[in-house]
């Protein structure tokens, strides 16, 4: 089902003020192929399809996303989604019976030594039952 104002969130960028910067970096990459950008790490740039679905690029082109398989990279993908843009909040993932904390955050969903990285747990301070960090 498509995210509902997909193109509006897509035309937003630019976005005024942005202190990490557009031009020429994977975030504009992404947003020419039509994907939403969402955080990159070390390895990966993760985005979203018109569909809600996360992918992901080895690369900072997006010549070729890849489906996002790893339940536990998913998770983390759409918590920072609905983080990030406020329309977007309904794929905030829902913490089931049995989802363990964060041993990394204590549950907190911030790293305090460093406050501008992304805990594992994306910033909810639990996880999916079951779930591991693999590869993407």
């Amino acid at each position: 089902m498509p995210i509902p104002g997909f193109q509006q969130l897509l035309n937003s960028f630019p976005q005024p003020g942005d202190p990490i910067g557009y031009r020429d970096t994977w975030r504009e990459a992404a947003v020419a192929h039509g994907l939403l950008p969402i955080y990159s790490d070390w390895e990966c740039c993760y985005a979203l399809t018109r569909d809600g679905e996360p992918v992901y690029s080895g690369d900072t082109t997006w010549a070729k996303p890849l489906p996002l398989t790893n339940r536990r990279h998913r998770f983390v993908v759409l918590a920072q989604a609905a983080e990030r843009y406020s329309g977007l909040a309904s794929l905030r993932p829902s913490r089931q019976p049995g989802d363990p904390s964060c041993s990394t955050c204590q549950g907190t969903g911030k790293i305090a030594a460093y406050p501008n990285l992304i805990c594992e747990c994306g910033g909810l301070g639990w996880f999916p039952s079951g779930s591991e960090l693999g590869p993407t």
